[in-house]
C-alpha cells in the first residue's frame, strides 16, 4: 500500500482514544484477564443488566440515542467479558452545555449499572490526569505520557477502583 493510500485513511478512533488506550494497555499489561474494548454501546450495558425499565424515560431516550462509552475495561474469563469500569475521555468539546448535560446522563446511568466511570483529561504538555466521576475535581492520579511517570500510580488506582467495584457487586 502506498502512502498516500494510507495518509487518506480515516481512522474511525479518535486519536487521543487511540493513545489513551495504548496508555491504559500498557500498564495493564500484566493483568492479561483485562480487556479493552472501544466505543460500546451504553444500550449494550444497560440491556446486559436488565436495567431499562428501571430508569427514568429521559435517560431511556439517552442510551437509544447511540451513546458509547469511549473505552470499557472488562474482565475476560473463558467464554465471557465482565465489564469492569468505563472511562470517558473528556476533552474541551465536554465543556459545551449540551455536552456535560450528556455527561451527565450517562454518568447517572452508570450508576444505576453500578459500573465505575473514570474521566481522562486531555493531555496537558503531556500529563493525562484521571478522576472518579464522582468527584471529577479531585484528580486520582496523573501520567506523564512522555516520561512515563506515574504509570504505576495509574495501575494502582485502576486496579483498586476494580477492586472497589468487585466488592460493592458481592455485597
Amino acid at each position: 500500500m502506498y502512502m498516500s493510500q494510507v495518509q487518506e485513511r480515516k481512522s474511525f478512533l479518535h486519536q487521543g482514544q487511540i493513545c489513551l488506550m495504548e496508555l491504559i494497555e500498557g500498564v495493564l499489561q500484566d493483568k492479561t484477564q483485562y480487556r479493552l474494548f472501544p466505543e460500546v454501546s451504553l444500550a449494550r450495558i444497560v440491556q446486559k443488566n436488565g436495567l431499562e425499565a428501571s430508569l427514568h424515560y429521559e435517560l431511556q431516550r439517552f442510551i437509544k440515542s447511540c451513546s458509547s462509552l469511549d473505552i470499557l475495561i472488562c474482565r475476560h474469563e473463558a467464554m465471557f467479558s465482565l465489564p469492569v469500569i468505563a472511562i470517558e475521555r473528556q476533552s474541551p468539546y465536554h465543556d459545551l452545555p449540551e455536552r456535560q448535560e450528556a455527561d451527565r446522563k450517562k454518568a447517572a446511568i452508570l450508576r444505576k449499572a453500578e459500573l465505575p466511570l473514570i474521566y481522562a483529561d486531555e493531555p496537558s504538555k503531556g500529563i493525562v490526569r484521571f478522576a472518579k466521576a464522582e468527584q471529577p475535581q479531585n484528580i486520582c492520579c496523573e501520567v506523564n505520557v512522555y516520561r512515563g511517570l506515574g504509570r504505576d500510580k495509574l495501575r494502582d488506582f485502576l486496579l483498586s477502583v476494580m477492586e472497589e467495584s468487585h466488592e460493592s457487586q458481592r455485597v
